[in-house]
């Protein structure tokens, strides 16, 4: 998210919110850590089709933990690696 406040694309106040949320005890909202197993799932992540390297990580995030994930990026949709909500 940082990474994407720095190319405009997210608003540094929307991270802020989102940090605060995260630092919510017992809150609804938790981290997925980027560890090998998420490195493994991005094998199965063709480059071609998703060659933004933050976007990958992302996908492969959800591959793993074998859940939908939630984005409006067209290559992401098409890849048609996992199911996208949105």
């Amino acid at each position: 998210m940082v990474y994407l406040v720095e190319k405009g694309r997210l608003e540094e106040s929307f991270v802020n919110h989102l940090f605060r949320l995260l630092d919510t005890v017992m809150g609804s909202y938790a981290v997925a850590d980027l560890d090998q197993n998420t490195a493994r799932a991005m094998r199965s992540i063709p480059r071609a089709a998703v060659p933004d390297m933050p976007d990958r990580i992302i996908l492969a995030t959800a591959l793993q933990l074998g859940l939908p994930l939630i984005s409006r990026d067209a290559k992401i949709h098409e890849a048609g690696v996992a199911p996208v909500i949105w």
